[in-house]
C-alpha cells in the first residue's frame, strides 16, 4: 500500500517524508470542508484503492488516505499524537435532514484509531464554551477530517488521520496555533515517517 497524505496546509505537512516509498503523493487540500472534500475528490480520480486493510496492510497494493494535521484538544490530558477512530461533523444538522426523509449521516469511520473522536467543522473553535460543548461528543477538534473522510469513503478508499494536538480550542488558540506549528509539524512528521516504516 502506498499513501496519498492529505493536510489542509503545507505547514502542518512540513516533516512528512516525501521521498519515503510509502508516500505517494503530499496533498494540500485547503481550510475547511468543501476545499478539503473538492480537493481530495479530484486527487482520487483514477487512483486505485488499497483493499482497506489499512494499517496491517504492509505491501499490499493500493492506495489509502492518510489525514495528517494540527488539531485543538478539548479535554483535559489530550495532547501529543491522537488517532481518531470517528470524525464527525459537529456543525451539520444530520438529524434534521433525515427527519426530512433524506438519508445523511454526520459521522463517518476511520481506520487505525484509537477510539476517539474529532470533531469537524468550518469553524476555528476558539471558545471555552463551545469546546464544553463539543468535549461530551469528541477528544480533539479540526477543520477538515470529515470531509476528507467523507470522500475518502465515497470512493473506496481506506482513511486514518494522524493529529496532533497544537491549542486547547480556547480564546487562547488563535495565539497558540501558529506558534507552536513548527514544533507540531515536527512531531507530526516523526510520528508519519515511523507509521510509513511500519505500512509499507
Amino acid at each position: 500500500m502506498r499513501w496519498l497524505v492529505v493536510s489542509a496546509t503545507e505547514d502542518e505537512a512540513r516533516g512528512v517524508p516525501r521521498e519515503h516509498p510509502g508516500v505517494l503523493e503530499v496533498v494540500i487540500v485547503g481550510v475547511g470542508k468543501v476545499a478539503a472534500a473538492a480537493a481530495l475528490a479530484h486527487h482520487l480520480a483514477g487512483l486505485t484503492p488499497a483493499d482497506g486493510a489499512a494499517s496491517g496492510g504492509g505491501a499490499a497494493g493500493g492506495v489509502g488516505v492518510l489525514n495528517v494535521g494540527t488539531a485543538g484538544g478539548l479535554r483535559t490530558g489530550v495532547s501529543g499524537i491522537v488517532r481518531p477512530s470517528t470524525a464527525w461533523a459537529w456543525d451539520f444538522d444530520a438529524a434534521a435532514i433525515r427527519a426530512l426523509g433524506i438519508e445523511a449521516t454526520d459521522v463517518v469511520e476511520l481506520n487505525g484509531g484509537d477510539g476517539r473522536v474529532v470533531a469537524s467543522g468550518d469553524l476555528f473553535v476558539a471558545s471555552a464554551e463551545r469546546r464544553s460543548a463539543l468535549a461530551r461528543r469528541a477528544s480533539i477538534v479540526d477543520m477538515e477530517s470529515y470531509a476528507i473522510a467523507w470522500a475518502a469513503r465515497a470512493r473506496g478508499f481506506p482513511v486514518e488521520a494522524v493529529k496532533w494536538v497544537s491549542d486547547q480550542a480556547d480564546e487562547a488558540a488563535t495565539a497558540d496555533w501558529p506558534s507552536v506549528l513548527a514544533h507540531g509539524a515536527r512531531e507530526i512528521g516523526g510520528y508519519v515517517t515511523a507509521f510509513l516504516n511500519r505500512t509499507t
